[in-house]
Formats: C-alpha cells, structure tokens, sequence
C-alpha cells in the first residue's frame, strides 16, 4: 500500500507526543514494506529528533519555492511586456496571489494569521500531494484538506478531541467549528483512546476506530535508581506548554497543600516543558528541567519516585505511561488515560480541576512507600502491554480492513 500521512509544520528539534506518535506509525508501517510519505502541511525540515526510517519526507525545500518565486515575477515581466495583464485583469489577480503565496510560503507562516495560513497550506498541499491508496489526516487544520484533495481511502487518525482547544487559537470561534467540522466531513475516523472513540461517536453518531498508542520501550524502561532518604520524595511533571488545560495551576496548588501538611518531608518537584508559573512562583517553587529529549527524559524520570498530571482531559497522554515504564508511580487524571491507568491497581486517579483531590493522592504516596512501590510495580507492568508493534498491526488491521470495504462497496450487483 501507499500511505499518505499529512502532520502540521515540522520543527526540526522540537516535537510532541502526537507527532512522536505519528512517527512511530509510520516507522511500523514503512518496517512491513508500505510506502509511507509524511507530507508536512507547510514547508518543513526534516526532523532530527525522530532516529528510525518513516517512509519519504515529500515537500518542497526552500530553494524550489525560490525558483518558483522568480518563475512568477518572470511571467508577471513578460505579460506586462505583451500588455496581457491590461487586456485581461483577472490574469493579473491571478498570477498576483500566486506570487505572494509562493512569497508567504518562503518567509514563513509565523508572519501571517491563521486563516491565510490554513489557505496557504491548503494551496501547498495541492501542489505536492502524491496519489496513494489511503491518505490520513492528523490534525483538524489538516483533516478537512484531507477531504477535499486526499487520494485513495481518506482517514482522520485524531489524537485529542481538538475542539475543546479553540482558545487557544488567534481566532478561537473558527477554530472550534473547524474542529468539529473535521469530525463530520466524511472522513473515516480512528480515535488513540478509549476515550476519545467513544466522544467521536457521540459526535458523530458513527462507529470509530480504536488504535490505541504505545511507547518505546528502548528509551523508556527502568534503570537502578538512587536511593532518596525516607525524608526526601522528588515528583515529575510535564509543565503543560502553557495550555491551561493541562491542569498546571491545579498541580501547583496541591503540591503546596501537600507540603503544608508535611513540613518533615521535602518534596521536590521537578517540571519539564514550559509552564504557567515560573520557577519561584509563590504558590508552589519547582526545579525547571527544561525541554529534554527521549533520553533526557528518561534519566529524569528514573531518578524520580512520582509522576504528578492533573489535566483536565487527555487523549492516550504519553508521559504518564512513560513514567510507568520507568518504575514510578504515577498520578494522574482519568479521561484519556483509562486505557492503562487503573485507579489502586496501576495509578492513582485524582478529579480533574480539584486541587484537594490532587494534594491527597500526592500525601498518601509521599507517606506510604509500599503503596508507592505496588502502584510502580503494577505500572510498569502494564505499560509492557502497549508496544509500538502491537499498534503498528492494529492500524495496518484498521486501513487494510478499509479497503476490502471500499472493494466489497464497488462490486457489481448480482444480476
């Protein structure tokens, strides 16, 4: 089969874990002989973040959109030469938009709004598209493009219910009927969690595919830890890239309960990723890691004994998981997590947005090791369930079924 994956813009050393994830697809894909093509919807480099073979990198480099550029201030000279463009405005109009999206193309998306760049994403895509046998959207800026010019079967493999984000865009009303547009312009829909298929198919009223994610157990797995003093417990968390919804307020306010009530045992909290509240903020002071890579992030983790998120909705969240896979115990929220966060048995569940919730579950695992040790233990062991592997088949599973139905949809009627 030939796959078509379109993601957003690609940042050379800069990622997230939907485009880790997608990534990883793509690895599956292309390992089981596919050709797979990533399509960035905008000019993009080639990430360096991502070591395995994903299939092909289609775009056009700066250096063609370049040559293009000049190509059109050609064609503009030669037609004021032959007085084409005083005969005929609209050729004009024309090859006018054609050169200043090509200009916007070359100097970046950064300079405009969101709209005009969902219109030159939509005009670049047209232009590179290859012809393949299913093409899969990736985001909601992408799924409605993917409708509209996508080849083969055409597929949403969506990693968050992305409305509930809109805020979070320059123009947040489009933004949000964009996003639940991308749900019901017929294309065939795939949720990464429990949670999220069941959300899609109340929106729609349709069946959703299940594919949930995984992690790579290379990078993420348990190593020798230091031993901390019975008077010192260090906490994780993901600061959240300043998005309110992952609950980093919440985190802070509980973290500060908790120490209140336990004045003889030092917490110590560390974040990576950008946050809401700087480091010395008055209601909870926490260590900044930074943004750390895979392996980075693994030896934080692994000299951690808890990792806290309190989003308020998650879609198969990566770093709670990871955590698992490095021996810790994890809390966090429930939607999106269900799929491996098991409250008692493998996390700790707290109420999203409920700060005393939060600061409880924090005190019952700073005071109890063997309760921190048997939620640890039991994580780490479901986390082994969810391989890249195992994903890998279910999409395969997931596209080729599609495409029997499609052929089971074409045969002729019997006579």
């Amino acid at each position: 089969m030939i796959i078509n994956i379109v993601v957003p813009k690609l940042n050379k050393t800069k990622y997230t874990g939907g485009l880790v994830c997608i990534l990883h697809y793509a690895n599956e894909l292309h390992s089981r002989g596919h050709t797979v093509n990533i399509i960035p919807s905008l000019p993009s480099e080639e990430p360096l973040w991502f070591k395995k073979p994903f299939g092909n990198f289609v775009g056009l480099a700066k250096t063609a959109i370049l040559l293009r550029l000049f190509k059109n201030i050609g064609s503009i000279v030669v037609s004021v030469a032959k007085l084409e463009l005083f005969s005929d405005p609209f050729l004009f109009r024309d090859k006018t938009s054609i050169l200043i999206s090509n200009l916007l193309l070359l100097i970046g998306s950064r300079f405009t709004s969101t709209n005009i760049e969902s219109s030159l994403s939509r005009d670049y895509l047209s232009q590179i598209i290859p012809k393949a046998n299913h093409t899969i959207a990736t985001t909601y800026q992408t799924a409605l493009t993917v409708k509209a010019i996508g080849t083969g079967e055409t597929w949403y493999f969506c990693q968050h219910f992305e409305a509930y984000f809109s805020n979070e865009s320059q123009s947040p009303k489009f933004a949000y009927v964009d996003a639940i547009a991308s749900y019901h312009v017929g294309l065939n829909l795939i949720a990464n969690s429990t949670w999220l298929s069941k959300k899609l198919s109340e929106e729609t009223n349709s069946k959703v595919a299940l594919c949930p994610n995984a992690i790579d157990h290379e990078v993420f797995n348990k190593q020798k830890k230091k031993k901390n003093s019975n008077k010192t417990v260090t906490i994780i968390s993901y600061g959240g890239r300043d998005a309110e919804w992952k609950g980093f307020h919440d985190m802070a306010n509980a973290v500060k309960i908790a120490r209140e009530k336990l004045p003889d045992i030092q917490i110590v909290w560390n974040v990576y990723g950008d946050a809401l509240l700087p480091e010395d903020n008055p209601i909870a002071s926490y260590q900044s890691l930074g943004f750390l890579n895979s392996m980075q992030l693994t030896e934080a983790y692994n000299t951690s004994d808890i990792l806290l998120s309190a989003s308020w909705y998650e879609s198969f969240p990566l770093f709670p998981i990871e955590a698992m896979a490095c021996g810790l115990a994890v809390i966090t929220t429930s939607k999106g997590t269900e799929d491996y966060a098991i409250n008692n048995e493998t996390a700790l569940v707290v109420e999203a947005r409920n700060c005393k919730s939060i600061a409880d579950a924090i005190i019952a695992l700073v005071t109890d090791k063997k309760k921190r040790l048997y939620l640890a233990e039991n994580g780490q062991m479901m986390s082994k369930k969810f391989t890249w592997e195992k994903s890998g088949n279910k999409l395969e599973e997931i596209l080729v079924e599609g495409s029997l139905q499609v052929l089971d949809k074409n045969k002729c009627p019997p006579k």
